[in-house]
């Protein structure tokens, strides 16, 4: 997550050397690229970081309940394979 936001903040630092302004939204930021190839990695990229924070951020409280249901059997490793297995399950 740490890497994600240096991206973020060293991708709106050179938007403001390149475009003349800072420009903090990715989305818009794309916008201003014309090759396909290009906004097409990007937008894979936005996808992967979006899924990979929110899924590492989610999964912390799930993780935890199950961990706490049944100490004894099932442990924080387990809690995290069955919140991982019920969240694809959905």
């Amino acid at each position: 997550m740490t890497l994600y936001s240096f991206i973020g903040i060293a991708c709106t630092a050179a938007s403001f050397v390149v475009f003349g302004e800072p420009i903090w939204n990715p989305v818009m930021l794309l916008g201003r690229f014309h090759p396909p190839v290009v906004a097409f990695v990007a937008l894979v990229s936005i996808l992967i970081a979006t899924l990979n924070v929110n899924i590492g951020v989610n999964i912390i409280g799930p993780l935890n309940d199950l961990s706490n249901l049944a100490p004894r059997f099932i442990s924080f490793r387990t809690g995290g394979l069955i919140t991982g297995i019920l969240g694809l399950m959905m």
